[in-house]
């Protein structure tokens, strides 16, 4: 997955800085008081950078609308959320739908 410059929670611009901060410990950090998410690129994979993508639009969500989910549940809606997605190849573009038969 290509990681966005920026997105749009809830209406909100937020821009998404691709970094190398080996201080940050961590793959990812929301900084919501400054609509910005920050997405670690030092040692940590594609599927580890995107996941952690999933998982600070779940914190925003959470914070945005005072959800105050747990930071476990967060960590498992992102990662299964995640995993469905991409090992489904699932696609939410505005398409017309087509059904199997």
């Amino acid at each position: 997955m290509e990681i966005p410059k920026s997105i749009k929670i809830g209406g909100h611009d937020v821009e998404i800085l691709l970094t190398d901060d080996v201080s940050m410990n961590k793959s990812g950090e929301l900084r919501n008081w400054k609509n910005l998410i920050k997405i670690n690129n030092d040692g940590f994979s594609e599927s580890v950078q995107a996941e952690s993508l999933m998982h600070e639009i779940l914190e925003a969500i959470n914070e945005n609308h005072q959800l105050e989910l747990p930071h476990h549940v967060i960590m498992t809606l992102a990662d299964q959320i995640f995993a469905i997605i991409r090992n489904n190849n699932l696609d939410f573009s505005l398409k017309v739908c087509k059904t199997k038969t």
